[in-house]
């Protein structure tokens, strides 16, 4: 195999490719990306085995079609290190030479037989929304994951669709997430009742994966019974799903019908949170929200060292009401959101609801009424 590439272009790519690779494995081949280049198409493949991904790479130009293992770390270093914005890539036995400007590395690969097959997107057959609501559902539940149980069902997310909508739920049990918008069935996709719950961090791979994709192009996604792909632009990731039971989110987020709903602004809310956060007890993350004749206080305490209240104006006209919250939690959700975006503040008995307009939910059970 022979190739040149451009070191600059090629960086963001080889980035994308490098995330899924571990850096460690007893299995070596693993620690490495597959480079598969022919006279029409040059592919980055990379797998840990739980997650893949494979990139068609643009502006290459082909010398000799072949594949070849490129180290991880050596590889990624030589693309830092190297000051020559064109490289050439070439192989010859076990052995691959780098070439850029007057700088020459030479480095030893394993067989490529050794790689890994790795699933490709071959089905038209999918679910398809834009790439924007697919970041918005990573971004804003991911927050509401068990971070402690990252092997199990509070670990994903639950990805669903009723043929419209796709919906993408988390929790941890203290607090719950639901992001959703539009989707469309493409080629007869049938929507199912089971369960697609995808790792927390193989949601976030997949995110960034396809984070520069924009309004006009769109994200296919294909749940398969063990695993799920994504695919948009000429890339495709995979993952591994999670087993167990996940709660009824739907049943969690029902309106009791009794709620005080307020209206706020993300950006002053979630600056007067961390004011008042800056003297909570380090234990219990205590902030106390208060609703009074058109005013909120948000107020925390520490014995030894004193306590902060914020007050801001809302528009409120009946009776006063308060909840203690865990404020990490509050924080978490307003800072995934943009600082001029309004949002609901819904409480009722014993939790507190926020929602935006734009398909998300996110309910946290009080520390006190």
């Amino acid at each position: 195999m022979k190739i040149t590439l451009n070191r600059l272009e090629f960086m963001a790519d080889w980035s994308r490719a490098a995330m899924v690779a571990p850096s460690r494995s007893q299995r070596p081949e693993l620690c490495n990306v597959k480079v598969d280049a022919t006279e029409s198409c040059v592919k980055l493949i990379a797998t840990s085995l739980e997650t893949s991904v494979t990139l068609e790479v643009d502006g290459i130009e082909v010398d000799e079609p072949g594949s070849v293992l490129l180290p991880l770390e050596k590889f990624g270093s030589i693309l830092r290190e190297f000051t020559s914005v064109l490289l050439t890539v070439e192989t010859k036995g076990d052995k691959v030479t780098v070439t850029g400007g007057q700088a020459k590395i030479v480095l030893q690969t394993l067989p490529v037989d050794e790689f890994p097959e790795v699933p490709m997107f071959d089905d038209t057959t999918s679910v398809e929304i834009a790439p924007e609501l697919f970041r918005a559902i990573v971004r804003r539940t991911v927050i509401a994951t068990d971070g402690d149980n990252s092997r199990y069902a509070l670990g994903g997310i639950r990805l669903e669709t009723d043929g419209r909508i796709l919906y993408g739920a988390a929790t941890d049990g203290r607090r719950i997430a639901k992001m959703s918008g539009p989707a469309e069935m493409i080629d007869g996709y049938e929507p199912t009742a089971d369960m697609i719950i995808v790792p927390a961090q193989s949601m976030q791979e997949a995110a960034r994966v396809f984070s520069d994709l924009d309004e006009n192009e769109t994200l296919m996604i294909l749940p398969r019974p063990n695993d799920i792909l994504f695919n948009a632009n000429g890339r495709t990731f995979h993952a591994r799903l999670l087993e167990g039971r996940f709660p009824d989110w739907r049943a969690a987020l029902k309106d009791a019908g009794d709620q005080v709903k307020i209206k706020a602004i993300v950006g002053p809310l979630y600056s007067a949170i961390r004011q008042s956060a800056i003297v909570a007890d380090a234990s219990t993350h205590r902030l106390t929200m208060a609703f009074s004749e058109n005013t909120m206080r948000l107020s925390t305490a520490m014995d030894e060292v004193g306590g902060a209240s914020v007050k801001m104006p809302i528009t409120y006209s009946r009776e006063g009401v308060s909840i203690s919250i865990d404020y990490t939690f509050a924080a978490d959700i307003l800072k995934a959101l943009p600082p001029e975006m309004e949002i609901t503040i819904a409480i009722e008995k014993g939790s507190i609801t926020l929602s935006t307009e734009d398909g998300l939910e996110y309910k946290m059970m009080g520390l006190e009424v």
